[in-house]
């Protein structure tokens, strides 16, 4: 609503005039003033003055308009200002400024874009976008994910020997990952953050797929059956193994899902453990320093 607070005074042979506004809503989403100040001398008129008086109070009303447009940020949303944005019609945008029907969490974890929520709440109506992220976002975010996600004790150690058979019968063996690269991801069926990163995941291998100095692995933490039966209906589109008692043996740093692991001549480069916004930025960062 909005509230108009006029006052005014002589000083001097000067009238002031001080024209305040305040917009509030009930939902207490946000509270913002404007004042004006209108300062005429005696020796305008009446008929003057009221004609400046309009015209600064219609520029202010301008001015009031735009208030209506408010900008959030989604990771720091309170309760009161959530269930506001559920009283709204909302939108969702894809990264190239599209209203999408899906979901945009595989969008949030690119990291190469900032989400934001856009508010105009003299429609009522929410939209959630995204911008391209800075620089400086996209070094805070890396930063983040490996301060808080990177298993710090392994990295530089050397991967175990090991044997194992993928679902299609391919025998690998450890020493196979000499003077190579090596990317493995670690999920399970029925694990929402895995199928979130599915998507990106392809898109990486598919980036890597032909650079013979790459090799990318997957391992499943669920049975042979239920794999299967999974893979048939949501394709990942490189090597996948069970793991099963030897693998969790020797690989018992995966303690939750999922955890994605980069290898570089058989030694620990990066080991993140579950899903964070940027986690991609430092996996194809990582993959291009170590490829080039």
């Amino acid at each position: 609503m909005f509230i108009f607070i006029l006052s005014t005074c002589q000083f001097r042979g000067v009238s002031i005039i001080i024209l305040k506004y305040k917009i509030a809503n009930a939902h207490r989403v946000g509270v913002s003033s404007m004042l004006t100040v209108i300062i005429t001398h005696r020796i305008m008129n009446k008929t003057k003055q009221i004609l400046l008086f309009l015209v600064l109070h219609i520029l202010s009303i301008n001015c009031i308009a735009q208030i209506h447009t408010m900008k959030w940020n989604p990771g720091i949303i309170t309760k009161e200002q959530k269930k506001y944005l559920d009283s709204c019609e909302a939108y969702k945008y894809d990264t190239l400024g599209n209203i999408t029907n899906g979901s945009t969490r595989t969008m949030w974890l690119d990291g190469n874009y900032f989400e934001y929520i856009e508010i105009d709440s003299a429609k009522r109506k929410v939209s959630w976008k995204f911008r391209k992220s800075t620089d400086i976002e996209k070094e805070e975010r890396k930063k983040l994910v490996l301060d808080k996600t990177n298993i710090h004790s392994l990295i530089g150690t050397q991967f175990p020997e090991l044997v194992f058979v993928d679902i299609d019968g391919n025998t690998y063996n450890s020493t196979q990952f000499n003077n190579k690269v090596v990317y493995m991801n670690f999920w399970f069926v029925g694990c929402q953050p895995c199928e979130l990163e599915r998507t990106k995941l392809n898109q990486l291998y598919e980036k890597y797929q032909d650079n013979e100095d790459v090799i990318f692995l997957s391992f499943s933490n669920s049975s042979e059956m239920r794999t299967r039966v999974h893979l048939g209906k949501k394709k990942l589109f490189w090597p996948v193994a069970i793991l099963n008692k030897e693998l969790k043996k020797n690989l018992s740093f995966v303690k939750g899902y999922p955890t994605n692991v980069i290898l570089n001549n058989q030694k620990y480069e990066v080991a993140l453990a579950g899903l964070a916004e940027g986690t991609f930025l430092v996996i194809d960062e990582k993959l291009e320093l170590l490829t080039q």
